[in-house]
């Protein structure tokens, strides 16, 4: 098991980060809240954390992902956990960030009244985001040229929310990875407790069928290792951060326990500069709490070296 330790914390339970990125510029992280619609900065070696910016009109911010190594695509849109996201709320900005502690940009550049409920993002290329619709279960792409500009680009009967499920959370955390041979899309769905990916053209079409890299977890956000296949995979109610061998025939527990609040609600997670870190973002519990305890959100470091 991996060690751990809270780098950061915030004052009030009842928050919760979502998303999760590093700045390579300065190793700072950069994550999102769904209880506000706040971006925070978070500095990984001093501890010290604090809000970056807030998106206007909305109540969420969701999925982060970076585009350049000053720019960001965020997620927004109103979401409340009592009576869930707001359907055609959902839009994309683009964050920039300036040297010398200048004000960041900020600026939308697509209002999506399709989408139910954005929820993660990732980069395609230079101009187009990812954005998954969480509610309806479908992935959109998003070009950041231009305003107001999407279509839907991958849907499959994996990514909606199941019949019965608890919860209408279908398709959730999204990545794009690349090997010398292949482009694939990795994507997960929480309420059929599934890691998935499929193969997919330089058009973004998929050309294959969609496989199963592993079930039976309430998987939230993860990241692919580029270098190696690796996938770390964040289980939110089960507090828990899980490994995935390059093969995916093997996974495992780094970190964290079912009934310990280290972990409590673990929502996403991000691979520090030095590649032995791995920064988790929490919800403290607020959805699960273990044995009737919460905490307020909180950055942990993992260290896997």
């Amino acid at each position: 098991m991996a060690s751990l330790k809270t780098i950061f914390k915030l004052s009030n339970k009842g928050t919760c980060f979502e998303n999760i990125t590093i700045n390579p510029r300065d190793g700072t992280l950069l994550v999102t809240r769904t209880d506000c619609p706040e971006v925070w900065r978070v500095d990984p070696v001093t501890g010290e954390g604090s809000c970056l910016v807030t998106i206007p009109d909305v109540a969420s911010v969701t999925g982060i992902c970076r585009l350049t190594d000053r720019a960001f695509a965020l997620g927004a849109g109103n979401f409340d956990p009592t009576t869930g996201p707001e359907a055609g709320s959902w839009s994309i900005w683009i964050l920039e960030l300036f040297p010398n502690n200048e004000q960041p940009g900020l600026r939308k550049v697509a209002a999506i009244p399709p989408i139910g409920f954005i929820n993660g993002i990732a980069t395609w290329d230079a101009n187009t985001v990812l954005a998954t619709d969480c509610a309806n279960g479908k992935v959109y792409s998003v070009d950041i040229s231009k305003r107001d500009t999407f279509e839907v680009a991958l849907e499959d009967e994996t990514m909606t929310v199941p019949a019965g499920a608890p919860l209408p959370i279908g398709i959730n955390g999204i990545k794009v990875h690349r090997t010398p041979s292949q482009t694939f899309v990795y994507y997960t769905t929480t309420m059929r407790m599934s890691l998935y990916r499929v193969p997919v053209s330089a058009e973004l079409k998929a050309i294959g069928p969609v496989e199963t890299l592993h079930s039976g977890s309430i998987v939230d956000d993860f990241i692919v290792l580029e270098s190696s296949g690796t996938i770390y995979l964040c289980t939110h109610n089960e507090n828990v951060v899980i490994t995935i061998s390059p093969d995916h025939q093997e996974s495992k527990t780094v970190a964290g326990h079912k009934k310990k609040l280290d972990l409590a609600g673990c929502t996403a997670c991000v691979l520090g500069q030095d590649g032995k870190r791995l920064y988790v973002c929490t919800n403290g519990g607020n959805s699960e709490p273990v044995d009737g305890i919460t905490e307020p959100a909180s950055i942990v470091e993992l260290n896997l070296a």
